[in-house]
């Protein structure tokens, strides 16, 4: 059984588009029922005449229309067209069966429900796989925006592994470096700049007795 849900509250805008689309419908009505049935055009009578010839007996794939088209169609669909029953000239219409106008136009809203009930099955399959296309696609987001938290995240380690080992050989002088979230390589970059000049210094710790310490707010002089 296909569930159609609860019935959603529409809103005003919902509600004209309802109304504009069932005033479209119902004025398309007397042009399809006067093309059918005084012009004779399309092939609804094929089917309303198997439905005739199912119901009474007569070969159901040798009637035909006043085209002279005949049914192609398996007997299942014809047994449901009893209600549309449309007579071969001279034959008499079952007491059951429509009046060939109004049939046309019965079958005609059929359609445009069904039409609708397509049209919302669809929709709702769509809805069911949106959360995993969104899912998917907040993945993607996340992988691409991650990629430069991750590189900030390795240039934080490596400067701070760099400068604690150098402050280590500096015997307690502390040095400070800052990573600018929004340029993470070139922080990387100027930090090991950075720290090669202080390994530098370390090696004139013997001539000079002390390392100065450094504060590093995103520039290359120290403080």
């Amino acid at each position: 059984m296909l569930g159609f849900g609860a019935i959603p509250r529409f809103g005003r805008r919902e509600l004209f588009a309802v109304a504009v689309l069932a005033i479209l419908i119902l004025a398309f009505l007397p042009i399809v029922v006067r093309k059918a049935v005084w012009l004779g055009q399309g092939d609804v009578e094929v089917f309303f005449r198997a439905g005739w010839a199912i119901w009474t007996g007569y070969p159901l794939y040798q009637v035909f229309d006043h085209h002279g088209w005949t049914y192609h169609y398996p007997p299942t669909f014809a047994f449901f067209m009893g209600l549309f029953a449309n007579p071969l000239p001279g034959h008499p219409r079952p007491w059951w069966a429509l009046p060939y106008p109004a049939a046309v136009a019965v079958w005609y809203l059929i359609n445009v429900v069904c039409l609708f009930a397509a049209l919302h099955i669809w929709a709702k399959a769509v809805e069911r796989a949106r959360p995993i296309a969104a899912e998917e696609i907040q993945t993607c987001q996340r992988h691409r925006e991650g990629r430069p938290a991750d590189l900030f995240e390795r240039a934080g380690d490596v400067a701070r592994r760099r400068g604690v080992d150098v402050a280590d050989e500096a015997q307690g002088d502390v040095i400070i470096l800052s990573v600018d979230p929004a340029r993470p390589g070139q922080a990387a970059a100027q930090h090991g700049k950075i720290l090669r000049e202080i390994g530098g210094n370390l090696e004139a710790r013997e001539q000079t007795g002390h390392v100065p310490s450094l504060i590093d707010h995103g520039r290359t002089t120290g403080r």
